[in-house]
């Protein structure tokens, strides 16, 4: 079984003292089918760039998750929450 977790930092602007509202979600984390894929998107298409990519597998890993065979991979990405606009497409 593949387990795969994709792990995002969001970093959004300064707070304003008048908002009360939340300018940013600062981690978010979710498994997907396709890594290759949910990174392409990501760091093409949003412009995130990436800050670590680990997989981990082997023994230790298997009886520690009790999956057997199991391997995660773990990417961490950071970007802004909106896209400029020098990066939209028209």
């Amino acid at each position: 079984m593949r387990r795969l977790l994709l792990v995002l930092l969001l970093a959004s602007g300064p707070a304003s003292a008048a908002s009360a509202q939340p300018l940013a979600v600062p981690v978010v984390g979710m498994t997907v089918s396709d890594m290759e894929r949910a990174v392409a998107f990501y760091t093409r298409v949003l412009s995130f760039r990436t800050i670590s990519d680990v997989e981990v597998a082997g023994s230790a890993y298997e009886h520690l998750q009790g999956v057997f065979p199991a391997r995660a991979r773990a990417w961490c990405g950071s970007g802004s929450a909106t896209r400029s606009s020098s990066s939209r497409s028209t």
